[in-house]
């Protein structure tokens, strides 16, 4: 299933509570957190695409979202959360690469990030929603 490799992708990239969840739950689970934590979250997809191929269908989740997230405190300024943005970043970047190496997906080529704000969810968290296009590859042959 492709959220287990999702969740182990974000473990191998350092983040320490990782969850998959829908998008109403995600809240709750974010309020599980501790301030040294990096939450990693695949959230459930919302929509999925039916493509017609030959005599078969084949089903596609059009964009994978995954969260990465740090407390930070309830009235900290722009300047006080660098910090932890960084390092939401840094998993981010580290995220992709083990995707990408990973050759279970077809080629990524871009991944659009919108930032979390701390007033998101109830336990003051700043990070970033990535927006992934994976595309598994079905048949695989060794080489």
């Amino acid at each position: 299933m492709i959220h287990t490799t999702l969740k182990t992708a974000l473990t191998t990239a350092g983040c320490t509570l990782v969850f998959y969840e829908s998008t109403e739950m995600v809240n709750t689970l974010t309020d599980q957190s501790k301030p040294e934590d990096i939450i990693g979250i695949v959230k459930e997809p919302d929509t999925m695409t039916f493509g017609i191929t030959g005599n078969g269908v084949r089903r596609s989740f059009p964009l994978t979202v995954i969260e990465i997230l740090k407390q930070v405190g309830a009235e900290a300024g722009a300047e006080n959360n660098i910090a932890a943005l960084e390092a939401c970043t840094s998993i981010a970047e580290i995220l992709i690469h083990n995707l990408i190496d990973s050759r279970e997906y077809k080629k990524i080529t871009e991944v659009v990030a919108m930032k979390i704000s701390e007033k998101r969810y109830d336990a003051n968290v700043i990070g970033w929603a990535l927006s992934l296009n994976l595309q598994r590859i079905d048949n695989k042959i060794p080489c």
